[in-house]
């Protein structure tokens, strides 16, 4: 709607649509068309606020799986903590692996000991590890 300079009305369109317009009457079937864009809109972002969350429970499920393996790592590795900060029983559990792990070392070291004198008797006196010839008649000697 456009008024002239003589205070003529110029209308582009129904008149009846425009002063609708203007005082705030809608029609039926684009009121209806744009609230169901809006509903449409509604629920498409409630999808994606359900899916991430879905995501999010995910993520919280592995973030505490994460956290009890590296508890559980920790445990394992009881022996890189300070001593002072041990209680009796860690500290009894600390000394019995060590224990366990010297029996296993000399065990290691009594076959390997044997390994050489069982093989110096074919090399006349000389043994082969990793390598190196080591004088196995000159150890006992």
């Amino acid at each position: 709607m456009v008024f002239s300079p003589g205070k003529k009305v110029f209308t582009f369109g129904s008149v009846d649509e425009i002063i609708n317009r203007f005082l705030g009457a809608h029609d039926s079937s684009s009121s209806q068309l744009v609230e169901d864009q809006q509903m449409s809109n509604v629920n498409a972002m409630n999808n994606q606020i359900m899916h991430i969350q879905e995501q999010l429970e995910i993520e919280k499920q592995r973030g505490k799986v994460i956290a009890q393996a590296l508890h559980s790592w920790r445990e394992q590795r009881r022996w890189e903590r300070p001593i002072e900060n041990m209680s009796y029983q860690q500290l009894e559990m600390i000394k019995g692996s060590l224990e366990n792990m010297k029996a296993l070392i000399d065990q290691k070291i009594y076959e390997v000991s044997n390994m050489f004198a069982s093989t110096s008797s074919y090399n006349g006196g000389e043994s082969i590890f990793n390598g190196n010839i080591i004088q196995v008649g000159a150890m006992g000697n």
